[in-house]
């Protein structure tokens, strides 16, 4: 079974907010740390004559071990909003095994003497500081010119599970021989293979064992004068010349439900002309429901689907809590309830295995369950204190209000065709045959993708139905057991549901599924708590989800690109994913079912780095389990056509 990774936070000395006692040694040089870092990260390697040569539209990736307070980062931060043009972004991708807790991370901003044009990032940081869970943290910081990447971990590891391309380094941490688990050659060998022809690598040490494990690794390294009392530090750089990443300008995103809504909004924040087509209205289908319950179910083994809706879980608040969804968002908690003494047992088991913060989990029993409820319920078990539930239709408009992105609907798209350059889509409307060109399509047209996609994905349609009631218990959380109950909204409607059929795309609504929805709704609350309910409307809609029920998200495989010797290779390594024939501007995101509001944010981040030319924000473990083209090359290995 495989466990989740448990992270250990950073221990500060009480007295002296920069020392480190695990490693006895300091975050950064204590006297004038910002301009030490500028001199080392900026200076150095001559960050800014890579910003100044950024095109409009593009990125700067630069990779970094030791986020410690995130100093670095916001000094180069600063540099950058100084120095690179303006419709351009920072990606900052930091990998730390003992990440700070809030309160430390606070009481080191308040000990440092920042300027006061970073006093604001480093409050927005400290605003949106995710939790020691292991894995990667995507945070959008400086109205979007910054992209961080956080990932709590090992550095080495981190990096040689990442995919994409990297412009310049920070090799941070503690000092070699203070902390020799993070300068070792594995992280020089993922540095090598993400780095771009010309990527600089800036370091304080000049210790003889990075020295010789960069060059080992391929890097051009010297030794420079040191900085603040330092005799000697390393720089070094990848072989060849540098070039900036050149961006692509439009997009088109087939499909206006929740997954397509945060691609196609993510893209127009980076800059992209951005075309929604949708053949019916906006939030039209699974997305148009007035409420949501935003929640996860996970499995003790913490396979790749239970990491992505973990992970999910604590970008909650950074994603729906923004200006323009933050209305729509209701971060009340969810109860998971233990309906019966195997669902006991398990939520036992799970919160064992989480090693999850008190801030994000906890076990409950009844009594404690029902003053946090607010109303009487049936069982105790697992509080999700992130979670919530959301209005999934208002949260589908207020992504595509956007002045770059222009919703086309009643749109039928009925085939897209690869060009030398782009793409070209051709669809039907109401008046007559349509077409365009663009750069990149986005597949996110739910149990319609296969209709469209170049490569086999086994999408299935399940259709639920929900019931909206009055009369609710006036709950301070949402519940869940096998069905699920939503506060009741301003008007005083609540929802209830949702049923599961499979196969069907029927939507029209039935008494009998309002009825299975009551029966699983009383089984949540205590007595007959739920009998006082009156029906007062409900909606079916159909949601999609593949056989092994992850979803699909990534750039779409291209078969035509793949020779004799690819397939024997892909038949023998029965590989989920082969980057080296994908489309470079054709991709999917769907297969979300009934977690969409949940997974979407994150995998629609999946999908647009990819396109963007932006490092992934996943491990490859966690993207190989979405790549879309997993089915068809499982089937390939299995009859070894």
């Amino acid at each position: 079974m495989r466990s989740y990774p448990r992270i250990e936070p950073a221990q500060l000395d009480p007295a002296a907010p920069f020392w480190a006692p695990r490693f006895g040694d300091h975050y950064f040089q204590v006297q004038n740390p910002v301009a030490e870092r500028s001199a080392l990260f900026v200076e150095g390697p001559d960050l800014v004559s890579k910003m100044g040569a950024l095109p409009s539209g593009s990125c700067l990736r630069i990779g970094e071990t030791g986020f410690g307070c995130g100093l670095t980062c916001l000094v180069v931060l600063e540099a950058f909003l100084k120095h690179a043009p303006p419709n351009t972004r920072l990606q900052w991708i930091s990998a730390e095994l003992h990440p700070l807790l809030p309160d430390d991370l606070s009481r080191m901003h308040h000990a440092l003497e920042l300027s006061e044009s970073l006093h604001p990032f480093a409050a927005e940081l400290r605003a949106h500081w995710p939790p020691p869970i292991a894995g990667g943290h995507r945070r959008h910081l400086a109205g979007g010119r910054l992209v961080l990447d956080l990932h709590w971990g090992d550095g080495a590891a981190v990096f040689e599970g990442l995919d994409g391309r990297i412009d310049a380094w920070c090799l941070d941490g503690f000092a070699p021989n203070r902390n020799p688990e993070l300068w070792q050659d594995s992280l020089y060998h993922a540095m090598s293979r993400l780095s771009v022809p010309g990527a600089t690598v800036a370091t304080f040490t000049a210790a003889t064992v990075v020295r010789e494990g960069l060059q080992a690794a391929g890097f051009q390294v010297s030794r420079e004068p040191g900085v603040f009392g330092k005799r000697h530090r390393l720089q070094a750089q990848w072989p060849g010349e540098w070039h900036p990443h050149q961006p692509q300008r439009t997009a088109t995103v087939v499909g206006a439900g929740l997954a397509g809504a945060f691609v196609a909004r993510g893209l127009a924040n980076r800059g992209y002309t951005v075309t929604v087509l949708e053949a019916d209205s906006p939030a039209a289908g699974a997305s148009g429901n007035p409420q949501g319950i935003t929640y996860t179910k996970l499995a003790i083994d913490a396979d790749p689907l239970s990491r992505w809706q973990w992970l999910g879980l604590h970008q909650l608040a950074s994603v729906y809590g923004a200006d323009h969804l933050a209305p729509y968002w209701h971060p009340t908690g969810v109860l998971l309830e233990s309906i019966n003494p195997a669902t006991e047992l398990q939520h036992a088991k799970l919160w064992h295995a989480l090693h999850a913060p008190s801030d994000s989990l906890c076990l409950v029993d009844r009594i404690e369950a029902t003053s946090q409820a607010g109303y009487p319920v049936a069982a105790g078990g697992l509080i999700l204190k992130p979670a919530g539930w959301l209005e999934p239709s208002r949260i589908v408009l207020a992504l595509l209000d956007h002045p770059r992105i222009e919703c086309v609907t009643s749109t039928r798209v009925q085939a897209i065709k690869p060009l030398t350059q782009g793409y070209r889509w051709r669809g039907e409307r109401p008046d007559g045959p349509c077409q365009g060109i663009t750069d990149q399509v986005i597949l996110a047209n739910a149990h319609a993708i296969p209709e469209l996609a170049p490569v086999d994905i086994p999408l299935k349609p399940i259709r639920g139905q929900v019931t909206f009631l009055s009369g609710s218990p006036m709950l301070r959380m949402a519940l869940c057991g096998r069905g699920y109950l939503a506060p009741a909204q301003d008007n005083g409607i609540a929802t209830c549901g949702a049923t599961y059929q499979n196969l069907s795309t029927d939507c029209t609504p039935t008494d009998e599924d309002d009825s299975t929805n009551l029966l699983e709704l009383n089984s949540l609350l205590e007595s007959s708590g739920g009998d006082a309910l009156q029906i007062v409307g409900h909606r079916a809609s159909v949601r999609a989800a593949t056989p092994d029920y992850g979803a699909v998200a990534g750039l779409l495989l291209d078969q035509t690109r793949l020779s004799t010797s690819d397939w024997a290779l892909l038949r023998h390594t029965r590989a989920k994913r082969y980057p080296s024939a994908h489309h470079s501007g054709w991709a999917a995101l769907g297969g979300l079912g009934s977690r969409g509001t949940l997974t979407a944010p994150g995998l629609a981040e999946l999908v647009i780095s990819a396109l963007t030319g932006e490092v992934l924000p996943q491990s490859r473990h966690l993207v190989e389990a979405v790549a879309p083209e997993r089915f068809a090359l499982k089937a390939l290995a299995q009859d070894g056509n």
